[in-house]
């Protein structure tokens, strides 16, 4: 494990892209250049992992098991469109999540759609890393321990400030 987080020590590069398996941006391959996109691409993979306590291993890559974003992705393949799975009420949240008592329903929905507009396959579709931390910050569980996970701090709450690259 790499930090004790990402499982496969396989590393994947390409022109424009450098990653673990199953992580790495799907759109990088085609893409001339690194974009924070990717790395919203990651982030939302790893979203959807933790939310749905899946991890893709080595051995499932050798497997032809499939990536957690593909796995998410075929979930939503019942869907016809983004507002259908909006109106349902999607949510990729492991169930042993979703019985615990501080758990609120809507933010298991809340929390897959943010995670699967992360994982788009267009990146240009994607969000903004700064749009994803506020929809994030919108959550009933953020809200009810944002003192104990820092998100009241200031310096997090005020617009970028150095350069247009930092944000």
């Amino acid at each position: 494990m790499i930090g004790g987080i990402l499982p496969d020590t396989g590393i994947c590069s390409c022109p424009s892209a450098v990653g673990c398996y199953g992580y790495i941006d799907i759109g990088a391959h085609s893409e001339d250049e690194c974009s924070n996109k990717q790395d919203v691409f990651a982030f939302g993979v790893i979203l959807l992992s933790l939310i749905s306590k899946r991890v893709y291993t080595d051995e499932d890559r050798q497997s032809g098991l499939p990536t957690v974003y593909e796995w998410a992705s075929g979930q939503c393949q019942a869907f016809e469109s983004y507002s259908e799975m909006r109106d349902a009420k999607l949510s990729l949240v492991h169930k042993s999540m979703a019985a615990e008592s501080e758990f609120c329903g809507e933010d298991g929905h809340k929390v897959t759609m943010i995670a699967l507009e992360c994982v788009n396959r267009v990146q240009s579709e994607r969000p903004k890393m700064k749009q994803v931390f506020r929809a994030l910050r919108k959550l009933e569980v953020v809200k009810k321990n944002a003192d104990f996970i820092g998100a009241n701090n200031k310096l997090l709450l005020r617009p970028c400030e150095n350069t247009k690259n930092s944000c």
